[in-house]
């Protein structure tokens, strides 16, 4: 099979555009400070799993359009930058996938995610149909295909505590890898959560 890549979603770092919910507790220029260090840890997450040379590729997929250059100064040169595109999250990945497969995919809400759990996903997509990071709020914060499978994504409740139980529910038939839960950080708790982890 060829070695999967891993796919980065990120989104330009704007004030007021990113970690909403961390916003509002401590407020946009802070959050913003907060998303760039979100960014500048998976991209040294990157940079170990990915290193240069190594057959795995890097792809980040940004939004909105146009922000490769805004992302580009965050990951390393190596790095493929493309547009996410438009439509819901779902529609993003897919198209990810598409271009992508075999891939395992990640954002930059869990900027200590082990690398243990990488490795493992890279190692179980050559065995599984589909690998998924459970997040602590109901969603995830990896997944992983050999190919696309467009049924994962369609119907979901983004952005809600039912995701992961929606995409199990579509993902019936499949051989699911399954790795150990980690968190989001979304709110002030889990940036603290984060920083004492450093």
């Amino acid at each position: 099979m060829t070695p999967a890549s891993l796919c980065v979603f990120a989104r330009r770092p704007e004030r007021g555009k990113v970690k909403t919910r961390l916003a509002a507790e401590i407020g946009p220029e802070a959050a913003l400070a907060a998303y760039r260090d979100c960014l500048r840890a998976v991209s040294a997450q990157c940079a170990r799993v990915c290193p240069q040379g190594e057959l795995r590729g890097l792809m980040v997929f940004g939004t909105p359009e146009g922000s490769v250059n805004d992302l580009a100064a965050y990951f390393p040169r190596w790095s493929a930058f493309l547009d996410q595109g438009e439509g819901d999250l779902g529609e993003r990945m897919l198209r990810a996938f598409r271009r992508a497969a075999p891939a395992v995919l990640i954002g930059t809400d869990a900027p200590d995610l082990p690398d243990a759990h990488l490795e493992r996903a890279f190692a179980d997509i050559e065995t599984h149909d589909l690998v998924l990071g459970p997040a602590e709020d109901g969603g995830y914060v990896l997944v992983g295909m050999r190919e696309p499978l467009p049924e994962i994504f369609r119907d979901i409740p983004w952005s809600t505590p039912g995701v992961m139980a929606a995409t199990l529910e579509r993902a019936k038939g499949l051989k699911i890898s399954l790795l150990p839960g980690w968190y989001d950080v979304d709110t002030k708790a889990d940036f603290e959560r984060w920083k004492r982890g450093r």
